[in-house]
């Protein structure tokens, strides 16, 4: 199911507003507080920079042997953080 949700993503992109003055690392680039931050989900899951051959259907790259290889924020099809979808609390935190 996680590499269905990662090639078909619940949500295209997430909105968040920025809560601080944040200077992104390495730049000189400053998001201001207040700024609305578009996040690209669908976009980040199909990149090749985080998901090798990403057209390619691979169940096997989200295999427990596998999970170390993947970027650890790059896999975020129902958000991440304090505003994650409900869904993925109960997917993940109920028994089947």
């Amino acid at each position: 199911m996680t590499e269905s949700l990662r090639i078909i993503s619940v949500a295209p992109a997430t909105m968040r507003v920025c809560a601080k003055d944040y200077n992104i690392p390495d730049s000189a680039i400053v998001i201001p507080k207040g700024s609305t931050i578009i996040i690209p989900i669908a976009s980040m899951l199909n990149d090749p920079d985080y998901f090798p051959n990403p057209e390619i259907f691979d169940p096997e790259r989200f295999m427990p042997e596998n999970r170390s290889k993947l970027h650890q924020n790059a896999y975020i099809p129902f958000g991440q953080g304090p505003r994650m979808c409900i869904g993925k609390f109960k997917l993940f935190f109920t028994k089947q």
